[in-house]
């Protein structure tokens, strides 16, 4: 049909812009000044969450590629069990409960206010 003709090439498009951000130095300054951005943000996200959540080995830090693999980079489904939403991870994650701690400190914050 040609409703999923466009969504088709709107994908491919989005798909394409992409691709050409990938590379960098790009040529383009705004297009390498977005790309740093995202990756302080990333970053400082990580170092912040790991802070918050006390999430430490043996009383130091966890370098960022570690946080990745062990925390952020973990094959699991967000499903629906009665109207809840649940993450399913796997049974036996070495790291499961320094997750759920780091989790429940985590949404132990209170929201600033003013």
């Amino acid at each position: 049909s040609i409703a999923t003709l466009n969504r088709y090439l709107q994908l491919f498009d989005t798909k394409n812009r992409i691709r050409h951000l990938i590379v960098l130095p790009s040529g383009n300054f705004s297009a390498n000044g977005v790309w740093l951005a995202s990756g302080i943000i990333a970053h400082n996200l990580l170092r912040w969450s790991a802070l918050l959540g006390e999430i430490t080995i043996t009383g130091t830090f966890l370098a960022s590629q570690t946080m990745r693999t062990r925390f952020i980079a973990v094959a699991a489904r967000l499903v629906n069990a009665s109207g809840r939403l649940v993450l399913r991870g796997p049974m036996h994650w070495p790291w499961a409960e320094k997750f759920l701690t780091a989790l429940s400190n985590l949404r132990a914050i209170q929201p600033a206010t003013g």
